[in-house]
């Protein structure tokens, strides 16, 4: 005797909702292609959440990505920058040291073997002087990831979770 008792409910939603049941006017067993209709719909619509929550969470990693390789890149180039000017600053002490150097030898009595010497260190001094040549910085080779490898390490990605590990 149908009573209204017997139903077939779903919490997939959050909250219980009946989908069929026994009434005066029809049977459970009726109602069983709606149940199956309405089953189907709610797995197609999880199903179609899932899939647009790994959309979003790839395209999240994939900018992520690209954010950290660019930074990466702007990161070797400044290294790149630093260690020219270091070189050029270098230079300019090895320079004034050299300079220094022959100055000091030319105080005294010099002889022209000496001097055909001295006379290549002061050479060398101006071919390796900063001071007066283009100092723009140093261009940076291609980046290749190569390259960047002294620079990688892990990074956490998004959705990560490190305490897991």
């Amino acid at each position: 005797i149908p009573s209204g008792r017997l139903q077939v409910v779903t919490a997939c939603s959050g909250y219980a909702q009946v989908l069929a049941n026994d009434r005066q006017r029809w049977k459970l067993e009726d109602r069983l292609p709606h149940l199956f209709a309405k089953l189907q719909e709610e797995v197609a619509a999880t199903e179609s959440r899932r899939q647009e929550q790994e959309r979003r969470r790839a395209e999240e990693v994939r900018a992520w990505e690209v954010a950290v390789e660019e930074d990466r890149r702007r990161h070797y180039i400044e290294q790149y920058r630093i260690d020219g000017l270091v070189q050029q600053l270098a230079n300019a002490r090895r320079v004034q040291d050299v300079r220094a150097f022959v100055d000091r030898v030319r105080q005294g009595p010099v002889s022209p073997e000496d001097e055909k010497w001295l006379a290549w260190v002061a050479l060398y001094a101006d071919s390796i002087d900063p001071v007066g040549k283009s100092l723009s910085p140093p261009l940076p080779p291609h980046v290749t990831e190569e390259k960047l490898r002294t620079y990688l390490g892990h990074i956490q990605r998004p959705g990560e979770n490190w305490e897991a590990e």
